[in-house]
């Protein structure tokens, strides 16, 4: 697992991105602080994004067919346009957007995803201490070494961390359950031997 890079066509154009890291994705989409509306420039630039030069947008005779990164506003006024049909380009860059917001969270959005179901029985009333700056999910994975937090915010993307998390729930959740009927079973064992 890691961060993938896609190549897609969209309004006339082919486009490619790469997943943003867990760290990135978490902080644009889905912290408390993340805007409604994000920084386009700023998902861009975590997506690593880039076109295929059309003939009519590249600089110079020589980029034409280029990889061409859309890290700067003149490079995204310049380039995320469609070419065929004349689609508005700020409607293009919204559906860029979209597109790039799909690929790294939409396995929370469409319900693909369930977290691992813990009986009530197991939980506790204690409300958890939670970080201002840090994903509670990111911080179980770093405080129980499943991974560092360098490698959240550059090698995995935001499903590898929701696949960890789900791994580290589960063998959680086996561990209690274990320990219950353990203790359960020593109370049967001690109530019968009282006989």
């Amino acid at each position: 697992m890691a961060r993938h890079t896609h190549e897609f066509p969209a309004f006339g154009s082919t486009y490619r991105v790469t997943d943003l890291s867990a760290a990135e994705a978490f902080r644009l989409f889905l912290s408390e602080g993340a805007a409604a509306e994000v920084d386009p420039l700023a998902v861009l630039r975590a997506a690593h994004a880039e076109v295929i030069a059309p003939a009519a947008t590249a600089p110079s005779a020589g980029e034409t067919g280029e990889w061409l990164r859309l890290d700067s506003r003149a490079a995204v006024n310049r380039l995320v346009r469609d070419p065929a049909c004349g689609v508005a380009n700020h409607i293009v860059l919204a559906g860029l957007l979209r597109l790039i917001r799909e690929r790294n969270i939409g396995f929370l959005l469409d319900g693909s995803w369930l977290p691992v179901p813990i009986p009530s029985r197991l939980r506790s009333g204690v409300e958890p201490v939670r970080l201002a700056h840090v994903d509670p999910i990111l911080s179980t994975l770093v405080a129980n070494s499943l991974a560092s937090l360098r490698e959240l915010q550059e090698f995995y993307s935001l499903r590898d961390a929701f696949d960890m998390f789900d791994i580290f729930s589960a063998d959680s959740l086996n561990k209690a359950l274990a320990s219950e009927a353990a203790v359960a079973d020593a109370k049967k064992s001690g109530a019968a031997g009282r006989r």
